[in-house]
């Protein structure tokens, strides 16, 4: 679920946050924010209260976007998230520039070093998935995997796929 400005700037999200999950019976560690980093931006001092107390709920917090915006590293220490998730303009040319290569690696090592885990969105091929793989990415998503579709389909296609070691074979 994404994140306005205006939702990480209001104080009552962490306790409306609460309310909902329990009228709704859903465990916090099953929820995931996404923030962009323009939005972890506007008014830090606010955006790190809310954010402290979404996480001390057991919510997740992923950085959307990654490396498309201010990039801080700085932000990456100081505020309580457990999710990077980079922008695809990094991953479209992974295979054809080294330098894009480097800095998937490079973001990934980051990451693991973190204590974050990491989507990379916008996987388009085959050999971008296996070069994936190969550097040990958490989670991948894009067109090459699935495209999207409704909730109800999920399963069925979660049952259509061939399972690796316990886990999805197109995913990890």
């Amino acid at each position: 679920m994404n994140l306005s400005v205006s939702n990480l700037q209001d104080v009552a999200l962490p306790e409306q946050v609460a309310m909902l999950l329990d009228a709704c019976g859903v465990p916090a560690e099953a929820l995931v924010l996404e923030i962009t980093e323009d939005v972890l931006m506007a008014d830090a001092p606010r955006s790190q209260q809310v954010m402290a107390g979404l996480r001390t709920l057991g919510v997740r917090l992923s950085v959307d976007d990654y490396g498309t915006g201010y990039s801080s590293l700085s932000y990456l220490r100081a505020l309580p998230v457990d999710e990077l998730k980079l922008d695809r303009s990094f991953v479209t040319h992974l295979t054809s520039d080294p330098r894009a290569a480097a800095i998937v690696r490079s973001t990934l090592q980051l990451s693991r070093d973190l204590g974050m885990s990491m989507v990379v969105e916008g996987v388009e091929d085959a050999d971008s998935l296996a070069a994936l793989r190969e550097w040990g990415c958490d989670v991948a998503q894009g067109y090459h995997i699935s495209r999207p579709m409704p909730a109800e389909r999920v399963l069925g296609w979660l049952d259509a796929r061939p399972m690796r070691a316990g886990v999805v074979a197109g995913e990890r």
